[in-house]
């Protein structure tokens, strides 16, 4: 039985139709499937292209968690077919299915960009079966492009990691609970991390600004971790300018400020906010969810206000291709980004199990594993209350590009631990 399973997935927007070549390790072809999209219908198409919103504006409270499993359903028979699918599922050892999306990030292939939207663990064979998420299926979401032309900086066998946390909010942004999240992750570092890794962890907060952030970057010569923890539109995360107003900075404008700040790629980018994950401008999704409906493009802007989540705002111009695909461009290894939008409790949360399975557990998850027990954690009723969770939150979080992007933990008590008492200093926070 395979333990790791290719999904390339060539996709013609045009005939919206899709083909999918289920492959194992060896770049043996197991399953093949064409989907016409045109048979889905437009409903499911919404679900399986914007949970989120497809949820909130057409499932009543109290049935979301069965469209969720009809949309699971969906993607099992519909999308992916009885022959791939039966063969992702037949196992429940831990495996990895890596989903190959040539095109998705071309401005004209509009279904590609969209089926990198699809939250491909929820797949079930019936409503009351587990997901594939369930049984330890990890997904991580590809895009063949060419090398990039930079690489992270190196993380040598003894060499301290460092872990930058950047909470980003402008003046007169609805508060996340920042404070919560940020007391949360420095527990969690000083009682579980720092006594046993060589790893230092720095907070970013109040006020951050381009300058203050290039600065960080280069006075500490660089993180091979950034944690990014704010408000995201689409293809946008939101900082501050100088005066405190909002200063919205785009994928490509972030990977330029690393490589200004001297080239010191990360490693690792975990983007907790809204929609960093997204790579469908706003004008095209607009559009294709038009075509979906049989309608003209450009006739009907959909309202996607949400309460109590990062939200979203469709006042974006096109031309830029999602934060997390930026990023991957240029040369960072992995990034852990957002579908939709996600409710401060689960990022919140989802952030600490991930960095406990990343850098405490006695043995050291890699990236793709940490994101998965992560997601399991939070569907534990022993461990974590589900009604502080949406039922799409759980379909938030997907990684892009390498589930190990060479982050050597090395054994030993982190410098922020002050060897003479044997417990750890105060955290810096900026």
């Amino acid at each position: 039985m395979s333990t790791h399973f290719d999904l390339l997935i060539a996709a013609d927007h045009s005939s919206r139709r899709a083909e999918f070549s289920l492959c194992d390790a060896a770049g043996v072809q197991l399953a093949y499937r064409q989907t016409a999209f045109a048979n889905v219908s437009v409903s499911h198409q919404q679900g399986l292209f914007d949970l989120r919103d497809y949820l909130r504006l057409y499932v009543e409270a109290g049935k979301q968690g069965a469209a969720v499993a009809e949309i699971g359903v969906c993607i099992a028979e519909q999308v992916l077919g009885p022959e791939i699918f039966t063969k992702l599922w037949a196992s429940q050892a831990q495996r990895t299915l890596r989903i190959r999306l040539p095109g998705a990030g071309d401005t004209g292939n509009h279904l590609a960009a969209a089926l990198a939207r699809v939250p491909w663990e929820i797949a079930r064979p019936r409503a009351d079966a587990q997901t594939l998420g369930e049984r330890n299926l990890v997904v991580r979401v590809v895009h063949d492009m060419p090398a990039p032309a930079s690489t992270p900086i190196e993380l040598a066998p003894d060499e301290v990691l460092r872990v930058l946390f950047v909470f980003a909010e402008a003046r007169g942004s609805r508060p996340l609970g920042a404070r919560r999240e940020r007391r949360q992750l420095l527990a969690l570092f000083a009682q579980e991390i720092y006594p046993q890794r060589r790893i230092v962890a720095h907070f970013l907060t109040h006020g951050v600004t381009r300058e203050r952030l290039a600065a960080q970057i280069q006075e500490n010569g660089g993180y091979h971790i950034v944690h990014w923890s704010g408000h995201g539109h689409r293809n946008r995360l939101e900082l501050c300018r100088p005066g405190g107003a909002s200063d919205r900075l785009s994928g490509q404008e972030l990977l330029d400020l690393f490589n200004d700040a001297g080239g010191f790629l990360p490693r690792l980018f975990f983007l907790s906010a809204c929609h960093s994950g997204d790579i469908l401008r706003v004008q095209d999704w607009n559009d294709f969810l038009a075509v979906a409906q049989g309608k003209e493009p450009g006739t009907k802007e959909a309202d996607t206000r949400e309460a109590h989540s990062r939200d979203l705002a469709l006042d974006e111009q096109p031309g830029y291709t999602g934060t997390a695909h930026a990023l991957l461009q240029g040369g960072v290894p992995s990034v852990v980004a957002m579908r939709y939008a996600v409710g401060d409790d689960y990022a919140r949360e989802a952030a600490v199990e991930f960095y406990r399975a990343l850098l405490a557990h006695a043995q050291p998850k890699n990236v793709a594993a940490a994101l998965t027990l992560a997601r399991q954690a939070l569907l534990d009723g022993k461990k974590h209350d589900p009604a502080r969770f949406s039922v799409c939150d759980h379909a938030t979080p997907v990684l892009y590009g390498d589930e190990q992007p060479g982050l050597s933990l090395a054994q030993g008590r982190s410098p922020g631990m002050d060897p003479a008492i044997a417990t750890p200093v105060r955290i810096p926070e900026y």
